[in-house]
């Protein structure tokens, strides 16, 4: 798991900052219309800018079996619940669409996410889907400090979801940031209290809470990365970057306007 030193500290906020700042740009330029790769190229042109890279392209979790991904950002679309490559597809006015960024300044690696509906605000049910993984997200953050379990944080994100009756999906999650893309533990969206690993001091997490309309069930794309539901139905996730300090969690990945 990645604990940090404390003279990192400073580099982690900074790419934190960096990423949401990319976050905000890329929520700003989804319309009716665009690409998915016009937004790929959008967060690339601003990581380079800023000195920053992203911490997806070209990451793989099994050299043997899987590809490496070809994109600065995945770009989720209504029933994508991960991993969305980004491409040709033009968005439509109502598609739900998922941005998820990770930066790496210095060695330093902090991830995000957000869900969007292009051109307007989405049916009530929607809204909701995207409002309660919001919801799960503060929840989580206020509940981590050290000593903490994992599975007391997956607990209070399910019972978040499952307020809203939401399918959540059992196979993904949040997990340990800040040295490497995918670190230990999984923060599973599901979960008993007192279980698994504690949070340390310095340990650096990205909580990601996702849930989907139908059913939880999800099946992989060709392209060896897309992960869909198997009935369509929407999804949704949200997610921030964290350190755990003695008295509680800093969210480095706010946007400037507290988000």
């Amino acid at each position: 798991m990645s604990i940090l030193k404390p003279e990192q500290y400073d580099d982690l906020r900074r790419s934190g900052q960096i990423n949401a700042q990319i976050l905000a740009a890329l929520r700003d330029a989804v319309r009716p219309g665009i690409k998915t790769r016009e937004l790929d190229t959008l967060a690339c042109e601003m990581q380079r800018e800023m000195g920053a890279e992203s911490s997806f392209l070209g990451y793989t979790f099994d050299l043997n079996k899987q590809p490496a991904y070809p994109a600065t950002i995945n770009v989720s679309v209504n029933e994508e619940l991960v991993h969305g490559i980004p491409g040709k597809r033009v968005l439509k006015r109502g598609d739900v669409v998922t941005l998820d960024c990770g930066t790496r300044y210095k060695g330093i690696i902090t991830d995000a996410a957000l869900t969007v509906v292009v051109g307007e605000s989405g049916s009530p049910r929607v809204q909701q889907l995207i409002q309660a993984t919001e919801e799960a997200l503060e929840v989580a953050i206020a509940l981590l400090k050290p000593g903490r379990r994992v599975g007391d944080i997956a607990f209070a994100i399910q019972a978040v979801l499952q307020k809203y009756r939401l399918g959540i999906p059992p196979n993904f999650g949040g997990h340990g940031v800040g040295l490497r893309p995918h670190d230990d533990p999984h923060i599973p969206n599901i979960g008993k209290p007192g279980e698994g690993d504690a949070f340390q001091v310095g340990q650096v997490v990205a909580i990601e809470p996702m849930a989907m309309l139908g059913r939880p069930e999800t099946r992989l794309l060709r392209d060896h990365w897309t992960v869909v539901t198997t009935d369509r139905s929407i999804c949704a996730h949200t997610e921030h970057t964290m350190l755990i300090h003695a008295d509680g969690a800093e969210v480095v990945t706010r946007f400037p306007n507290g988000e």
